[in-house]
């Protein structure tokens, strides 16, 4: 079966208000752009199908050094320890300038060596993706993943929203990658905090001043 073709639709989680047990396998949610790197076409496609290579060209450059893949995953810009959503929309000199590094934290791997790896379960496509990127290249990184729900489960915390992992998305061990994008059976579930407020009510009309 020959590579994914361009344009790519791309897995959606469904959201989810408590994270499932049982087979699945569990990764953080980082708050970044959604995107596929698609190395044999040399684009790096964004979630609703732009062309996002002239903004991150290291990106495209340390995947090709994997070879001939094609990666879904997420963009994410690190300033001081912890993501930076809002610097993803910067020109590349002032990322040099203000120190902010951009990696694409890879968590699958749609095609490879010349074949298409959608009908391949999730296990198997996660396997073949940790021995494709090994320890990483400077712009390429594994997402991590755990098969422990505790683990996972504490991902979703204050702290970690803090950093920037939004939450977990966990996906079913046997699930297959959805050729024509959409429904995977992918659950997200997101840190909400919790904030005390009072509401006070006023009631009357207004004086009106002039």
């Amino acid at each position: 079966m020959p590579v994914p073709n361009l344009p790519l639709r791309l897995a959606v989680a469904e959201p989810a208000a408590a994270l499932p047990t049982g087979a699945y396998g569990y990764e953080p949610k980082l708050d970044g752009w959604r995107a596929a790197v698609h190395v044999p076409a040399g684009v790096i496609q964004s979630r609703i199908g732009s062309n996002l290579s002239d903004r991150f060209p290291g990106v495209l450059e340390s995947a090709a050094a994997l070879g001939r893949v094609v990666l879904d995953g997420e963009i994410v810009a690190y300033r001081d320890g912890r993501l930076d959503f809002g610097a993803l929309g910067y020109g590349e000199a002032r990322r040099r300038r203000e120190g902010v590094v951009i990696v694409f934290a890879a968590f699958d791997l749609l095609g490879w060596r010349g074949r298409d790896l959608r009908p391949w379960p999730y296990t198997r496509r996660r396997e073949r993706l940790q021995a494709v990127i090994g320890a990483g290249t400077a712009g390429v990184q594994l997402m991590r993943s755990t098969l422990d729900f505790e683990r996972a489960r504490a991902w979703i915390s204050e702290d970690q929203s803090a950093v920037g992992v939004e939450g977990v998305v966990a996906k079913p061990l046997q699930s297959r990658y959805p050729a024509g994008g959409g429904r995977s059976g992918w659950l997200k579930v997101r840190h909400y905090a919790d904030i005390d407020a009072i509401v006070l009510g006023v009631t009357g009309s207004p004086t009106r001043r002039r």
